[in-house]
């Protein structure tokens, strides 16, 4: 990062950025020898790694500077399959399961028809690398693809919205402690993401840096919730046992005495 010629703030990039990815790294393994039986802290710590991926796309070299623009969205992938199946990171079939395809697909290769019609200095960037996926440039189907792109991304977060509000409608009050700070920060997240992709430049990177910076403490903080829930379920599981077990004795002293 630090010997990029092109990535601007270099140094900021340098320090925070791995911040980020050993954040999750790090959570997601305290997280999976505190809930062993989640699958996620596993998907936060593969978020991690995914999260390094970004690095090489400040590469210098155009081989790796175009393998960077496709795999650079590739922790937006895991970061969704990790939302859709808080808590327990494991993925049901049906509608969750095609919208963490659906994911995997638009946030690696969605950029992909823009690189096939611009070089870097039609996204602003006159020092980058060439792009490898150039085919030739043309203005008006630029135009077309980050339109496309923007498309894609939006219709991505309103779907996940709108799946994530129905499913918080639905579950009790204390399953609802454990979900309300991991869907507001990964929906926030995901909404600047998509400002920032459909044109919003630094005003919304920056902003969706920092909102990711905070999302593995989000993420933790509900599985510690969900650990208390549990046995806050299981103590009223067992008074209850308790009240039936005292009630069935009652009724036998009372036939007894009969």
């Amino acid at each position: 990062i630090l010997a990029s010629d092109h990535l601007e703030n270099t140094a900021v990039w340098a320090v925070f950025g791995p911040a980020v990815g050993w954040s999750f790294i790090g959570t997601g393994l305290y997280a999976q020898r505190r809930r062993p039986e989640s699958r996620a802290g596993t998907l936060m710590v593969a978020l991690g790694f995914a999260w390094f991926f970004n690095a090489i796309a400040t590469s210098d070299l155009p081989a790796l500077y175009t393998l960077g623009l496709i795999t650079g969205g590739l922790w937006g992938g895991v970061f969704l399959h990790l939302v859709i199946t808080f808590p327990s990171g494991r993925l049901k079939p049906g509608w969750d399961r095609r919208l963490v395809i659906a994911g995997y697909l638009i946030f690696t290769l969605a950029n992909v028809p823009t690189a096939l019609v611009t070089s870097g200095a039609d996204v602003g960037c006159p020092e980058c690398p060439d792009n490898l996926l150039l085919i030739e440039r043309d203005e008006t189907l630029a135009d077309a693809a980050f339109a496309l792109q923007a498309v894609l991304y939006a219709t991505l977060f309103l779907i996940v919205l709108v799946r994530l509000a129905l499913r918080w409608r639905r579950t009790p009050f204390l399953e609802r402690l454990q979900l309300t700070p991991v869907y507001a920060s990964g929906l926030l997240t995901f909404l600047l993401v998509t400002v920032a992709v459909s044109g919003g430049g630094d005003s919304a990177i920056w902003p969706a840096f920092a909102a990711t910076s905070l999302l593995p403490f989000a993420f933790l903080g509900g599985l510690l919730r969900s650990h208390v829930a549990r046995l806050d379920a299981e103590l009223r599981a067992s008074r209850l046992r308790l009240v039936e077990a005292g009630d069935t004795e009652r009724r036998r002293l009372e036939r007894n005495l009969h």
